[in-house]
Formats: structure tokens, C-alpha cells, sequence
């Protein structure tokens, strides 16, 4: 989210100084090939840390990247919650969001609207050539 506004405030910045048009489609393409090329590996394994615990010899578990913290018990469990809710906003989001573009994008491109489509959705769609 702080990415998002601050690139958001980049665009109006040159919007308004350098009167060079940005429309929201190239916002959206922006946001897209950030979130997809520099960050969802990384995120993505950040939220899944509290799921991976190694065993410890007296039969319990703890968490690989802080082993203070014994899995499923005390402040495991917050910290796990915090976990699901990064999985389903960060990669299970970014999945729906590339799910719906892709169920769109015949529709779109059948009723003219496509061409919005494609360039918002560029970081996804255009990584693809139809002769491939």
C-alpha cells in the first residue's frame, strides 16, 4: 500500500511539473510489474515463515526463523493468524487478480474493451506471444 501511494504520488508529481499525461491504466501496469517482478517471492515466503517449524528434541516444535517461539503455542498462534491473513491478501489476491484478468480478457477483447484490458494488465499479459 505505502508502494502504491508513493508511486501514485510519482505520477501526479509529473502529471502536474512535467504535464506529461499518466492515466490510471499505466498506474495499474506500474503497480502490477512491481508487485509481480520485485516483491511476490519475497512477501510471499515472509508470510509463510510462521508455518515452517522444526522439531525439537523434547517433542515439541518451533519456528525455523525464530526458535524462542514454540509452533502452535503462546504467540505462535497470533503470529500464525497474522500468516493466514498475509497469505490470503498477498498471494491468493495477486492469483485472484490474475484469475479475473485472465477469465476477462476474452470478453474484453470481443466487446472492445480490451484494449484497457491489456494495457493495465500488461505486466501480466505481456510476458506471452501468440506464436509461443
Amino acid at each position: 500500500p505505502c508502494f502504491a501511494l508513493l508511486l501514485g504520488a510519482v505520477m501526479l508529481f509529473m502529471r502536474t511539473v512535467f504535464k506529461r499525461p499518466v492515466d490510471r491504466d499505466q498506474y495499474f501496469n506500474a503497480i502490477g510489474v512491481s508487485i509481480m517482478t520485485l516483491a511476490f517471492v519475497a512477501v510471499t515466503i515472509a508470510v509463510t515463515l510462521p508455518f515452517i517449524c522444526a522439531p525439537n528434541p523434547n517433542g515439541t516444535s518451533s519456528m525455523s526463523s525464530d526458535p524462542g517461539i514454540v509452533c502452535w503455542r503462546g504467540e505462535h498462534v497470533g503470529i500464525a493468524a497474522f500468516g493466514v491473513i498475509g497469505i490470503l491478501v498477498y498471494p491468493v489476491g495477486i492469483a485472484s487478480c490474475a484469475a479475473w484478468a485472465t477469465a476477462q480478457y476474452p470478453k474484453r477483447i470481443s466487446t472492445g474493451g480490451g484494449m484497457t484490458l491489456v494495457r493495465r494488465y500488461r505486466w501480466l499479459f505481456g510476458r506471452f506471444a501468440p506464436e509461443a
